[in-house]
C-alpha cells in the first residue's frame, strides 16, 4: 500500500502546503496568486484567510480493472483542486494509491493498457498532458505534454492487439496516437475545421471514429493505418439537429453514439458493426443517462447502463434492452446519480459470480449481482480536494455563501460574525447566489435551473426548491444564469445559451414558480449583467454564446426593459468596441457599469447618456464576464473584482486601489465588509 498516499484528510482549518503533484512540481492546494497572509494590512484596511471554503470527493470519471496480483479495482478521478487519480478496491472501497495531479482541477479520461499500465489525462487549466500509473510500482508519470500541440487530450483507447494508444483532442479536433512500444507519436490532424472539439471516440471494426462538435455535430472515421478519414451521415432528423457527439462506445458487435441534444426522448443511436448500418431506436432503451455510462459485455454477450432510475441490460444478441430489477433492490436508491457502470465477474470456490458495478460521485461504490438480484455498497476513499469556489453571495440571513465548480453536490456559509466556515450540500455547480424577499436564490449549471428557499434548517432540494428550468433541450436552449436580481416582487435572470447556440435571455419569475422567457432581447446575444430601479431592468450583453459559438454581434448592449409593458423600452452600446458588459450597478441617479476591457462607465438614468468612461486597467477577459461584479458600500466608494483584482473606486474621481491581486469573486456582506475567493479559499477584506 501506498503509505503517502492514504494520509487522512487536511483539517479545515489548515493552510494547505505542498504535496507533489503527479511527481511534478506543484502544490496540493494554492492558497492564492500572491495571496496576503492572515490579517496583513492592504490599502488601509486588513484582509484575513478565512480558509478553505469546501472541501470534497467528487468522482465523475471511473473505470474498472485489476492489479497485477488479479485485485479488482476501481480505478477514479476526484475532481477538485487539485484533481487526483485513485486506485481503490471493489470490495472494500480502501484506497490502494491516490495521487494529486495538480494544477489540474478535472479529469479527462483514462485507459487500462493490455500490460496493465493506466494511461490517464487531466485538464483545466489544461496542458495536454498524458500520464500513467504503473500498478507494479504505485507510481505516476508524465509520459508527453502539449501532445500533439494541444491543450485538452478529451479521450483515449487502446488498441489491444497492437497496444498502440489513441487520442482525440480540443481544441482543433485532432486525433494522435502514441506507441508505448517506441515512444512515437503520430499525428493525424484535425478531423474536421468546423468544429473544435473531438469527443466520442473508440475503435469501431478496426477503425476509429470520431464524434465532434460543437455546433454541428460530425462523425468521422478514420484508418488508423492510412490516416484516411471519411464521414458517416448520422440518421434521419439527426444528421441536420445534433450538435455535438459525446461518446462512442463499441459495444461486442454494436457501437453506442450518444449525441447532442436528445431527439424524440433519443440520445443514443445503436449502430450494427457487421452490417455497418444504423439499427431502429426501439432497439434500445433510448434515454443514457447525461454521464453516458455503459459497462463492457459480460460472457452472456450482454452490457448495463442506468436509464431513468434503473439498471438495464442489452443484450447484443437478440438487440434488445430489459431492466435488471436493480430498481427493486435493496439498493436501488443508488442507482440515480451513478456516475460510471462496468461489470466484474468472478470465479469464487467454483462459483461463478456476475456483478455489475457502479459508482457515485461521493465516491460511494455499489455492486448488483446480477443473478441473485442482491446487493452491497461500500463508501469509496478517494483522496478529497479543496472543491473550485465558483460564486460567491449574501443569504437572508446576513452570512455568506458559496458555490462549487462541477462539484459532487457542495456549498458552504460563513458567519459574519465568527468567520466560522459551514460546508453545506447543494448543487453540482451554483452559478450566482442572492437574497430577494427573505429567501435565498441560486442558479445552477447545467439547464439554467434556479433554487429559492429558506436557509435553516437547509436541506438542499428542500430548502431551498426547485423553482424552475429553461435547460437545454427545452424550447428556451438556456444552459447558465449568471445573474439575478430583484425587481419589486419579480426576479430578473439573465442567461447564457446552450453549447453551440446563440441567444441569451431575461427571464423573468415570481416565487410562486411563474416564469417569462424573452429570449434575444439583443438579438444573438447573451444576458451577462443585471440591475434594477423600480420596474426598470438594466441589462448588460455578451456578444458571446454558448460554448463554442462564433458571435455575430461585435459590441456589447446596455438595455432598458420595463416590467409593465414587457418590453424592451432603450438599447446603447456604451463603451464601443467591446464584447461584453460583465457588471452593473445602480447608485442614485445613476448606473455604473464595467465592460471586459476594464472600461468603467457612468450612465445617467435621467438623460440615458453615457456621461463618463475610464479605462481602469482591470480586463476580464471571460466570455462571459462571469468573474466581474460592482458594490455600492456605505462609505460611498465602490468595491469589487474584475481582472482577478479586489478593488475600490472613488466615484468623484474613478481613481481605483488595488486591493488584492487573487480575488475570483466577491460579495459586500451587512458588515460592511468584502468576502471574496481565490480558487479555493475565501478572505475577508476589513476596510
Amino acid at each position: 500500500m501506498n503509505e503517502h498516499s492514504n494520509r487522512p484528510p487536511l483539517s479545515r482549518r489548515r493552510l494547505l502546503g505542498g504535496i507533489g503533484a503527479c511527481s511534478m512540481a506543484g502544490a496540493f492546494g494554492v492558497l492564492g496568486y500572491g495571496a496576503p497572509s492572515a490579517g496583513a494590512a492592504a490599502a488601509d484596511g486588513e484582509i484575513v484567510d478565512l480558509g478553505v471554503a469546501m472541501r470534497t470527493v467528487n468522482v465523475r470519471s471511473a473505470r474498472t480493472g485489476r492489479m497485477p496480483d488479479g485485485t479488482p479495482v476501481l480505478f477514479a478521478f476526484s475532481d477538485g483542486n487539485p484533481v487526483s487519480f485513485n486506485v481503490l478496491r471493489l470490495d472494500t472501497g480502501e484506497r490502494i494509491d491516490g495521487f494529486p495531479c495538480g494544477p489540474d482541477t478535472v479529469g479527462s479520461s483514462m485507459v487500462q493498457h493490455p500490460d496493465g499500465t493506466v494511461y490517464f489525462s487531466v485538464r483545466a487549466p489544461s496542458a495536454g498532458r498524458l500520464l500513467r500509473y504503473v500498478p507494479a510500482s504505485h507510481t505516476i508519470e508524465t509520459v508527453a505534454t502539449g501532445v500533439v500541440g494541444e491543450t485538452m487530450l478529451r479521450t483515449l483507447v487502446v488498441d489491444p492487439a497492437s497496444g498502440v494508444l489513441y487520442g482525440c483532442t480540443y481544441p482543433h479536433a485532432k486525433v494522435f496516437s502514441y506507441d508505448p512500444s517506441t515512444k512515437a507519436v503520430r499525428d493525424y490532424g484535425s478531423v474536421v475545421t468546423d468544429g473544435a472539439y473531438a469527443w466520442g471516440f473508440d475503435l469501431v471494426g478496426g477503425k476509429l471514429w470520431v464524434g465532434t462538435g460543437i455546433g454541428t455535430a460530425h462523425l468521422i472515421e478514420l484508418d488508423p493505418a492510412t490516416g484516411t478519414a471519411s464521414e458517416i451521415p448520422l440518421p434521419g432528423e439527426f444528421a441536420s439537429e445534433a450538435t455535438y457527439i459525446y461518446g462512442v462506445r463499441t459495444r461486442g458487435d454494436v457501437a453506442l453514439v450518444a449525441v447532442n441534444p436528445p431527439l424524440g426522448g433519443v440520445n443514443t443511436l445503436v449502430w450494427d458493426v457487421a452490417g455497418r448500418r444504423w439499427l431502429q431506436p426501439d432497439t434500445l432503451h433510448q434515454t443514457l443517462e447525461a454521464s453516458g455510462a455503459a459497462s463492457t459485455v459480460d460472457s452472456t454477450g450482454r452490457f448495463y447502463y442506468v436509464s431513468d432510475g434503473e439498471l438495464y441490460a442489452y443484450d447484443t444478441a437478440t438487440r434488445s434492452s430489459s431492466p435488471t430489477g436493480m430498481a427493486g433492490s435493496p439498493i436501488g436508491d443508488r442507482v440515480p446519480g451513478t456516475r460510471s457502470v462496468d461489470v466484474v465477474e468472478t470465479a469464487t470456490g467454483g462459483t461463478a459470480r456476475r456483478e455489475a458495478v457502479g459508482v457515485a460521485n461521493t465516491g460511494v461504490i455499489w455492486r448488483y449481482d446480477l443473478d441473485a438480484r442482491t446487493g452491497t455498497t461500500v463508501r469509496g476513499v478517494p483522496l478529497g480536494s479543496p472543491a473550485t469556489l465558483h460564486s460567491i453571495g449574501v443569504g437572508p440571513d446576513g452570512k455568506v455563501y458559496t458555490g462549487a465548480y462541477l462539484s459532487s453536490g457542495v456549498m458552504a456559509r460563513v458567519s459574519t460574525s465568527t468567520y466560522e466556515i459551514e460546508e453545506l450540500s447543494g448543487p453540482e455547480q451554483a452559478d450566482h447566489i442572492v437574497t430577494h424577499q427573505g429567501r435565498i436564490v441560486i442558479t445552477s449549471y447545467p439547464n439554467a435551473v434556479a433554487y429559492v428557499g429558506e436557509t435553516d434548517p437547509w436541506d438542499w432540494g428542500t430548502r431551498p426548491a426547485h423553482l424552475f428550468s429553461i435547460g437545454r433541450f427545452s424550447e428556451y436552449e438556456q444552459d447558465r444564469m449568471f445573474d439575478v436580481v430583484s425587481v419589486r416582487d419579480k426576479l430578473a435572470f439573465g442567461s447564457v445559451p446552450n453549447y453551440g447556440t446563440l441567444g441569451g435571455a431575461l427571464v423573468l419569475a415570481d416565487l410562486d414558480g411563474n416564469v417569462e422567457v424573452h429570449r434575444n432581447v439583443v438579438q444573438d446575444q447573451s444576458v451577462t449583467a443585471l440591475a434594477a430601479r423600480g420596474p426598470l431592468v438594466f441589462g448588460g450583453t455578451s456578444v458571446h454564446g454558448g460554448l463554442s459559438t462564433t458571435p455575430k454581434a461585435t459590441e456589447a448592449v446596455l438595455f432598458v426593459w420595463d416590467i409593465r409593458t414587457g418590453k424592451k423600452v432603450f438599447e446603447t452600446v456604451p463603451v464601443p468596441g467591446d464584447a461584453i458588459i460583465h457588471s452593473l450597478l445602480v447608485d442614485r441617479r445613476r448606473l455604473w457599469g464595467m465592460s471586459s476591457t476594464g472600461v468603467v462607465f457612468e450612465f445617467d438614468l435621467r438623460t440615458r447618456t453615457v456621461v463618463r468612461a475610464v479605462d481602469v486597467g482591470l480586463p476580464d477577459t471571460n466570455s462571459w464576464g462571469r468573474l466581474g461584479k460592482l458594490h455600492r458600500h456605505d462609505d460611498g466608494r465602490i468595491y469589487g473584482n474584475a481582472g482577478g483584482k479586489l478593488f475600490r473606486m472613488d466615484p468623484a474621481t474613478l481613481a481605483v486601489t488595488v486591493l488584492a491581486t487573487n480575488a475570483k469573486v466577491s460579495a459586500l456582506a451587512p458588515t460592511g465588509e468584502i468576502f471574496f475567493g481565490d480558487s479555493t479559499n475565501v478572505y475577508v477584506y476589513k476596510p
